[in-house]
């Protein structure tokens, strides 16, 4: 009985600390946005230094997106809360209603988890489509400016955490667009004007073609000069001035390339639910067998507390 409630333990005791952590994180979202900013500086700078592939977090400004999303970092904070709580106190209490609940709440998640791997692997093109779509339509409607020209040789960065993200994103994946460049001329929200070049560019200065040196400089970093020939890039989309390659097809690459570690990661987590049902049911059935015997003397049910 020691083992299950010290493994019920350690599985639900990070879940209670990092739903509790997320929680007080989207509620600092909302109410003192301010003192998120150091926060999100450090762990972009960790996950950067971790992830070589991930540096094109440096040039996304998090602290705006957890803003934004404070809401639903709150209720998801909530959930893995109430996860950890039911595991957490179930054992700590020897509550048999606690790990009932616990068990159900997390075998609940576990089917949902298989649906969605059986749905996603029997319909793949579908999802994928809507993915693309999806990706598609938020590219639309929050990409406005984009990176400008300031006094050459600086660049204007946007003050919109999304549009700053899609920039970073094309800058440093050598990337343009979702399914491909030509997304650009379906840009209906997009300022497309470049004074001193193009008043109706083909495509932002994110798509354009840096250097190979320049790639490894921060994002906020980059110069107009670091850029190989942004007056045909802007101006005529000429052959060899842009990234041809979709940011999609990027992800996608990553994904493919790492797919070892994602599927693993996916094992697992199906094995420690796994785990942790095994442990709330038996501690549970082990509890109520304890109380048996008193039943038998006294002739009453056992009651759940």
């Amino acid at each position: 009985m020691m083992i299950a409630v010290i493994l019920l333990l350690a599985l639900n005791g990070s879940f209670f600390l990092g739903g509790g952590l997320l929680f007080i994180i989207g509620i600092m979202a909302l109410a003192k946005p301010q003192l998120i900013y150091g926060l999100a500086s450090i762990i972009t700078d960790e996950v950067s230094d971790v992830f070589g592939d991930l540096k094109i977090l440096n040039g996304i400004d998090l602290s705006s997106l957890i803003k934004d999303n404070a809401t639903v970092i709150i209720i998801i904070g909530i959930i893995i809360l109430a996860i950890g709580f039911l595991g957490t106190f179930g054992a700590l209490r020897k509550s048999t209603l606690l790990l009932t609940l616990y068990a159900y709440f997390v075998l609940g998640i576990l089917c949902l988890e298989m649906i969605l791997a059986i749905y996603g692997s029997a319909d793949s093109d579908k999802i994928e489509a809507k993915i693309k779509n999806g990706i598609k339509l938020s590219l639309i409607e929050n990409y406005m400016e984009g990176m400008k020209f300031a006094i050459p040789p600086e660049i204007i960065f946007p003050q919109n955490a999304k549009e700053l993200a899609w920039d970073a994103v094309q800058v440093q994946a050598v990337c343009c667009g979702v399914s491909s460049y030509t997304d650009w001329d379906d840009m209906i929200n997009w300022n497309n004007k470049y004074p001193g070049i193009t008043d109706s560019a083909k495509l932002p200065l994110s798509c354009c073609k840096i250097t190979r040196d320049s790639r490894a400089k921060e994002f906020k970093g980059i110069l107009l000069g670091d850029f190989i020939n942004p007056v045909d890039c802007l101006s005529s989309r000429k052959t060899g001035t842009y990234n041809t390659v979709s940011c999609y097809d990027r992800l996608r690459t990553f994904i493919l390339n790492n797919k070892v570690i994602i599927i693993a990661t996916f094992v697992i987590v199906i094995l420690v639910q796994m785990l942790a049902i095994g442990c709330a049911c038996w501690l549970k059935f082990k509890l109520m067998g304890k109380k048996s015997p008193k039943t038998q003397q006294t002739g009453e049910e056992p009651k759940i507390t």
